[in-house]
């Protein structure tokens, strides 16, 4: 959750996502404290979650790293970026509602056409 908030947060993150994540970044912050409050009495599901978005979040990482220096991400990166974030709302805030649908296999296709 610590990764996560400090991927969102961070010097220099008003500038860099812009005026449409900007809106949405209460959503996702407000995702991971609903996480960290049921987290004592779902260990395990937290765990089974977690597993789910970490190989998709190391595909997209991949892909960042990759990136020759000084080259910005392109559309469709920075698309599989926010895509992630929606995906941990869906999974562990699924009451707040995402902003468009969102799914393992869509975030897996979207990586793939790249």
């Amino acid at each position: 959750m610590k990764s996560q908030v400090d991927g969102l947060v961070h010097r220099g993150f008003v500038s860099e996502v812009g005026a449409v994540a900007l809106r949405k970044l209460p959503r996702y912050l407000a995702a991971v404290r609903t996480r960290r409050e049921r987290l004592p009495s779902s260990v395990a599901k937290d765990r089974q979650l977690m597993d789910r978005v970490s190989s998709l979040q190391e595909a997209y990482l991949h892909r960042v790293e990759a990136l020759p220096e000084g080259r910005p991400p392109s559309a469709g990166l920075v698309a599989v970026r926010w895509m992630l974030e929606e995906y941990r709302v869906s999974l562990w805030d699924q009451a707040r509602g995402t902003a468009q649908p969102v799914s393992d296999t869509r975030i897996r296709r979207a990586l793939a056409a790249l």
